[in-house]
């Protein structure tokens, strides 16, 4: 009985130890996307170039975590816990891992890239980190082909960013298509979207908005 209760004691212990390494969930002292530096960690005080005579200066921040970066790269991946099966575009079904790395482009995340109207092409390939594609073309009728190699899930989301008067024509890359046909969009515009997410072999159009 007294070993039992000892072993209790001590997991009781050691849960109480573990608390507080949790406390700022698993991953302190990162950067922060889109953030600004900051403070992971005060000392006490700090004696180093302290006045003779005078007390040393309280709580100084003795670990400065760096600005995260300002954009999404498209190449990033969260951690996710997965559960039960999982049936893919041909009816298989499988088990899923516990656990996996997902990219942020499934997540409608990636980068963002501008298309300027002093620098756009005629034609253009979408590149496979991109999720956001804003163009403010004045290129006649530019055709824009979508990345080649897509993730399943993947979005891909088109903002006319000004008022496009020569049309613009989307293509589905190498092996894949698109539903409804991609094709010339008269629709000219400004704050005119499209959205399109890829599911085995065909790009989706699911949004479309002016």
């Amino acid at each position: 009985m007294k070993k039992l209760l000892s072993g209790l004691a001590a997991l009781s212990l050691l849960g109480t130890l573990a608390a507080p390494a949790f406390a700022l969930g698993l991953w302190p002292g990162l950067p922060i996307e889109g953030g600004a530096s900051y403070c992971a960690g005060y000392s006490v005080y700090n004696t180093t170039n302290t006045v003779p005579g005078t007390l040393p200066t309280p709580n100084v921040c003795s670990s400065t975590v760096p600005a995260g970066t300002t954009t999404f790269s498209g190449n990033e991946v969260v951690p996710s816990d997965t559960y039960g099966l999982v049936q893919d575009s041909s009816g298989t079904t499988s088990v899923q891992p516990q656990t996996q790395l997902i990219s942020v482009l499934q997540l409608g995340q990636g980068g963002f890239t501008a298309l300027a109207s002093t620098t756009s092409a005629s034609t253009y390939t979408v590149p496979c980190t991109t999720s956001y594609l804003f163009v403010n073309a004045t290129v006649t009728n530019p055709t824009y082909t979508f990345c080649a190699t897509p993730l399943q899930g993947q979005k891909l989301t088109v903002v006319w960013g000004a008022n496009i008067t020569t049309g613009l024509t989307f293509a589905a890359g190498s092996g894949s298509s698109c539903l409804p046909t991609c094709g010339e969009i008269a629709v000219t515009t400004a704050g005119t979207t499209r959205q399109w997410i890829y599911e085995g072999t065909i790009w989706y159009q699911i949004q479309s908005a002016t």
